[in-house]
């Protein structure tokens, strides 16, 4: 998976996929999983939909991406999940920020959404 992030967040050595924010407060998390060629964006959208009636979401079929966000009032905790359905694999960059910084992170959702792409030739 290729995806571009804010250049605030850097990968941990120790912690694989995971990336923090220079300030401690946010962390990037990008995993792939083998989707077996299922189309799994529709279920999650529709799982999550009915779970969470609150969260703001951004589904392009035809591009095989979800944007899915939603607001934690108690923890004022954002999550954003942004997900990239390829042939073969589902890929996931999962931000978490504090609500209090949702100006500085929400303006780069939809562009890393955009920036998603998948070699299938590759890992992931």
């Amino acid at each position: 998976l290729f995806v571009q992030y804010p250049a605030v967040f850097e990968f941990q050595d120790d912690a694989g996929y995971l990336a923090v924010a220079g300030d401690g407060q946010a962390t990037l998390e990008i995993t792939s999983v083998q989707n077996q060629g299922a189309k799994l964006l529709k279920n999650i959208l529709e799982i999550t939909g009915d779970g969470m009636k609150d969260a703001k979401t951004e589904y392009n079929p035809d591009a095989g991406t979800l944007l899915l966000r939603r607001v934690n009032p108690k923890e004022k905790t954002v999550y954003a999940d942004l997900y990239l359905e390829a042939k073969s694999w589902l890929h996931h960059a999962a931000l978490v920020y504090p609500e209090s910084q949702e100006n500085l992170y929400d303006p780069y959702l939809l562009y890393m959404l955009h920036s998603m792409t998948s070699n299938e030739s590759a890992q992931g």
